[in-house]
């Protein structure tokens, strides 16, 4: 992350966290300082795994705070027993070519 924070790419991070965005504890904490020092932050609000007594928010998506353009997510209810996706629609979205990862 380092290195593509000093490429000033826009990043957008997105998967499974199991870490509960609903509930303030500990490990959200740290996650939240660990990805704010690449100015990132967690933008999804709704539930992304329903149980039968339970809701939680752990299929997480993070990008950079400075990223221009508007975007909207929506909640993508899949029928399948455990978790549920997201739609990320983003506007003004310009993606590049370059390649930024370098070969070791």
């Amino acid at each position: 992350m380092i290195y593509l924070e000093q490429t000033k790419a826009q990043l957008i991070i997105c998967g499974y966290t199991n870490i509960n965005y609903f509930i303030d504890n500990n490990k959200k904490d740290q996650l939240r300082m660990l990805l704010n020092t690449f100015n990132l932050q967690q933008v999804i609000d709704f539930p992304t795994r329903v149980g039968s007594s339970s809701i939680s928010l752990i299929d997480n998506l993070f990008w950079d705070k400075s990223r221009k353009g508007n975007f909207h997510l929506l909640p993508a209810l899949n029928g399948l027993p455990d978790h549920d996706g997201h739609i990320s629609i983003l506007e003004n979205f310009q993606v590049s070519t370059k390649n930024i990862f370098q070969k070791y």
